[in-house]
């Protein structure tokens, strides 16, 4: 159980986020994913608005003289540059995310690897003024770490979507489950050990209620169809948020899921707040019960009930360039047995420097207690790119 927490633990160094538009804009006065996405949870394709919301606001000037307006740049952020805003059926869009990862920083022994983590192709079909919309997205994934590394294809995500009003609409298809807030790193503990990280979408249907006082999703979901049966995890989950204030959103998720070999319970409280523009904090203190099927010959099980808590924060230093600082602990508790912490945090630059363009480069320092044992420090250095079209 250690070596699997240990091996658990590093890889989530590896997994990078998915997300275009952020949780943490809260802190520019953007609460509803809705505002800037197709998906009223986040993730996945920009609209117009979120579009034009980058380009002149989140996004820097760099290399663009003074003679060009932001209003102008809002305008030239469509995928073919100017927005035909008269003909709003057909919004293709493209993404790519790589990151170097250099281990053991300032260690000795150091050694950098890339990874190809996003390379996405999306089409956005917009019918009956937005009350209906199709969305189908086709990504490749790296086999193996490098430059060069073969890639194997995936459709992340491809559903239908019906606006009943503006208040209520429902989703069919393949989509991210609905659970807790959708911070920018899928490398976050409450991320990568709970199941719902970069690619870990599900087929499943989600209702969407929402109005100025509070948002809700409840999302039943079967797996991926394209996972063996016996390990397509199928169950369902539920997201309430309230508005406490304009920036500043309380919440609690749900969810309850099994397939074969392993049943799943999940819970967990969060909060989003803005302060001053561009600054803001996120918070998720959450449980998870796994019990497993270990032996099929003679059925035994192992149960562990873990529990994590993240808070990352988000300051505007100028336009277009953030810090973000994140702190996390994971607890495994394994039955029968004392249970094993890992802390991480992680702080670094995140750089808009012009708009469908972003660099990140954060320091991170992690430290694992076990049993009758506390490992060293381990400190990763990351660096990151982010094109989108």
């Amino acid at each position: 159980m250690k070596i699997l927490f240990l091996i658990f633990i590093a890889s989530g160094f590896f997994l990078k986020p998915r997300a275009y538009a952020y949780t943490n804009f809260i802190g520019y006065g953007y609460a509803a994913c809705l505002t800037c996405h197709y998906n009223a949870f986040g993730n996945g394709p920009l609209n117009d608005y979120g579009r034009a919301l980058g380009a002149n606001l989140i996004a820097g000037r760099l290399f663009i003289p003074d003679s060009v307006s932001d209003s102008k740049l809002s305008e030239y952020s469509g995928f073919f540059g100017k927005v035909n805003y008269k003909s709003t059926f057909f919004r293709p869009s493209l993404d790519y995310r790589g990151i170097m990862v250099t281990d053991n920083f300032g260690q000795g022994g150091s050694e950098n690897r890339y990874y190809h983590m996003q390379l996405d192709g999306n089409v956005v079909l917009r019918m009956m003024q937005d009350k209906f919309i199709m969305s189908f997205s086709y990504g490749m994934l790296p086999e193996e770490e490098g430059f060069g590394s073969k890639m194997k294809s995936i459709s992340r995500e491809h559903y239908l979507m019906y606006a009943f009003s503006n208040k209520f609409r429902i989703y069919a298809g393949k989509m991210d489950v609905v659970f807790g807030v959708r911070v920018p790193d899928h490398i976050l503990f409450a991320r990568a050990r709970t199941g719902i990280a970069q690619n870990d979408q599900s087929h499943g249907v989600v209702a969407h209620w929402y109005n100025e006082s509070f948002e809700l999703g409840v999302n039943y979901f079967v797996g991926d169809l394209s996972d063996d049966a016996d390990v397509r995890l199928a169950g369902f989950s539920s997201m309430l948020e309230y508005n406490l204030a304009s920036d500043f959103r309380v919440g609690a998720s749900i969810l309850s899921a099994s397939h074969e070999f392993l049943s799943r319970t999940l819970a967990a409280l969060h909060a989003r707040v803005g302060f001053f523009k561009g600054a803001s904090l996120v918070a998720e203190y959450g449980f998870l019960h796994d019990q497993e099927i270990t032996d099929l010959n003679t059925g035994v099980t192992t149960k562990a009930s873990d529990n994590y808590f993240f808070l990352q924060s988000m300051i505007k230093l100028k336009r277009g360039l953030h810090n973000l600082t994140t702190f996390e602990r994971y607890t495994n508790v394994p039955e029968g047995s004392t249970e094993n912490t890992a802390y991480r945090m992680t702080t670094g630059l995140q750089w808009f420097p012009l708009p469908r363009f972003e660099i990140r480069s954060e320091i991170s320092a992690g430290r694992i207690f076990l049993e009758n044992n506390v490992n060293k420090d381990s400190w990763t250095f990351l660096n990151q790119i982010h094109l989108w079209f």
